[in-house]
């Protein structure tokens, strides 16, 4: 957040929680405001008293130019758990709405919201890309094993295609498409509901057989494999993932393709990011050589079958327009390919 702020050119709001500390707490703050340009404007306590509060705000206004815009209090009821690769899905959080009111009402009593408003200013806006709409069919992984999507990728395939959602877990089978998004999520957390789900596990597999479009990244790579540890899952790939107790990747990476595929041509350079615990032992040759964009790092990743890619990265469309574009291509191609054999074939049963 503070290098967005930062590089784009926009106020920020520090939020300080405070752990074991009180009055030391200011020269920190004040050296985070003052270091590198860090358009740092306001400063919001989290996790405080009103009484630590009250001092806290009189000594940062002592001696520093920052605003002091509030406190949240401690919220015991309003605590959201976490897991192994970061908070606990809302989806899974019945009481959701109940303590979203609660922080809701603690934010419009505790912080000056109108000082918070004034104090931000236009930032650097840059105009939408342009899409145009094909008949393509694209659907989407949506449930409690398959959330973790980037906003962009979601909102750009409904720019482009026809969008639908399904449910590994509950729905029997794939809804018609043209093009299958098995994003990331925590497939390893519901491996059974996912297994026992046969129908949909060779609905996917015959779809992939068939030749159908499938990209899938982390979690949806995981699920396209034969086992997530010991859970029999869809198969397309003779690989076996399994959840381990540290983290495998992380961070930004950048990649390049071995081979012309779906992606683009050989040589084609992609950014994306990488964050798992899994490891997944599979013999396919990968597509894409990787590099760690901070670091010396280097490995292989992705792989394709038929028409189906799999890979633990994480590809934002926005950033890798051409991405897209070369995906949607090549189903567009294979559509009017498709049509042209069938009107010959037909052409010919008429001429018999």
């Amino acid at each position: 957040s503070y290098d967005i702020a930062r590089e784009l050119d926009i106020n920020s709001i520090l939020v300080y929680t405070l752990k074991g500390e009180v009055f030391s707490a200011i020269p920190k703050i004040k050296g985070m405001a003052e270091f590198e340009a860090s358009n740092i404007k306001a400063v919001i306590f989290n996790n405080v008293t009103e009484k630590q509060y009250e001092m806290l705000k009189e000594a940062l206004e002592n001696h520093t130019d920052l605003k002091v815009l509030g406190y949240i209090p401690k919220l015991q009821d309003v605590q959201f758990n976490s897991r192994h690769l970061g908070l606990v899905q809302s989806i899974e959080i019945s009481d959701l709405e109940a303590k979203i009111n609660v922080i809701a009402e603690v934010v419009l009593k505790n912080i000056d919201l109108d000082m918070l408003v004034k104090l931000m200013k236009d930032g650097y806006t840059q105009a939408a890309p342009s899409v145009k709409k094909r008949n393509i069919r694209a659907a989407i992984a949506m449930d409690h094993a398959f959330s973790f999507y980037y906003a962009e990728n979601i909102n750009l395939l409904e720019m482009a295609c026809h969008v639908s959602y399904f449910s590994p877990l509950q729905d029997k089978s794939l809804p018609d498409c043209d093009l299958l998004y098995l994003g990331g999520g925590y497939p390893e957390v519901f491996k059974e509901a996912l297994a026992q789900n046969n129908s949909m596990l060779a609905s996917i597999k015959a779809y992939a057989e068939n030749g159908g479009y499938i990209y899938s990244e982390c979690g949806g790579f995981m699920y396209l494999n034969e086992y997530i540890d010991d859970a029999e899952m869809v198969g397309i790939f003779k690989g076996h993932s399994k959840l381990t107790m540290s983290l495998q990747r992380f961070g930004y990476i950048d990649m390049q393709l071995k081979e012309d595929c779906m992606f683009g041509k050989k040589g084609n350079k992609i950014t994306a990011h990488e964050f798992h615990k899994s490891v997944t032992d599979l013999n396919n040759e990968p597509i894409f050589s990787v590099a760690k964009t901070m670091g010396d790092a280097k490995w292989e990743c992705g792989y394709i079958y038929k028409n189906t890619y799999g890979g633990y990265p994480h590809i934002n469309f926005l950033g890798n327009m051409d991405v897209l574009k070369n995906i949607l291509d090549r189903i567009e191609g294979s559509k009017k390919y498709e049509r042209f054999i069938s009107n010959r074939t037909r052409q010919q049963i008429k001429g018999c």
